[in-house]
Formats: C-alpha cells, structure tokens, sequence
C-alpha cells in the first residue's frame, strides 16, 4: 500500500496550516504541491522526511519546476500538473482528461481553480485537492491518497 498528499494554492498565506500538516505529510510516502506557492515549503524541508514533488503554477514566478509530472504507481500512471496550461478555470476538463490519456494517464491531480472536486471525465479521474488557503467554494483542503490492490482512492479532507 501507499500513501501519498496532494496539495495547491498557497500563495504563500499557508504556512500556520502547513505546519499543523507535517505530521499528516509525514505519514505518505510523497507530497506533491501542484503550484501556486510551491516556495511555501521550504521552511518546513528539514521538517519534510517525505519525497516532495513540485510544480509550477502560474503565479510561480522564476520556478524551475516542471509544468506537468507523471508517475508509476500500482494504479497506472497518474499526471499531477496545475491546470492552467490545461484550461481548467473554464470548468471543462476536456483538454486536461485529453492530455492525461495522451501520456496513458487513468487520473490527473490538478490545482488553479481553487475548488476541491473529485469526478471522471473522458474516462481519466480527475481530482483536485481546492485551496489550503483560499478556497473559492468552502474550506481550505486538499487530498489524501492511498493506492492498494491497484485501486488508487482520493479522499479531500477539509482543514
């Protein structure tokens, strides 16, 4: 089994939430920031004993980090990217679920909207984890992921 969180949207307000999370980060096998305020994290790396997963959103300014990454687990292969280059805002993710078939993808973890939701489109599962710090529906959140018997199951827990 393992265990992973997927997070996005900081914008560097996050840092009280991020901190009560470590413990919660700690416990997964990675955490990935899907953008947005991936700098939060860097006072918490030495706090971090999990693998960290970066990517550049739009408001990353600067960032090396790559714009879309796609990994291996028991499930198949799992696209993590912003959205932005995607069009999500629009509220259709067409083009997103397009791109994660392209690249053999059966779910994509995306962040820009600020909206946590978890739904299939064109067959890939797409799930986005909201907003650690500015949510646009609700609460802050984002997800927790656990892959078992092949089976990956997202879960958004709201802070």
């Amino acid at each position: 089994m393992t265990k992973f969180n997927v997070i996005s949207d900081t914008h560097r307000i996050a840092g009280e939430v991020l901190e009560r999370l470590i413990p919660v980060f700690n416990s997964g096998s990675f955490l990935v920031h899907l953008g947005d305020g991936t700098d939060d994290l860097v006072p918490f790396q030495k706090k971090l004993r999990c693998k960290v997963i970066c990517i550049c959103g739009n408001c990353d300014l600067f960032s090396h980090n790559p714009k879309d990454v796609v990994i291996d687990t028991e499930a198949g292969k799992v696209l993590f990217t912003h959205g932005d280059t995607h069009y999500v805002k629009s509220g259709d993710l067409l083009s997103l679920s397009l791109f994660a078939r392209e690249n053999d993808c059966g779910y994509a973890f995306f962040g820009h909207t600020h909206y946590a939701d978890i739904q299939l489109c064109n067959g890939v599962v797409c799930v986005n984890p909201g907003s650690l710090s500015r949510p646009r529906v609700g609460f802050p959140s984002y997800c927790s992921v656990t892959v078992e018997n092949g089976q990956l199951i997202p879960k958004i827990v709201l802070i």
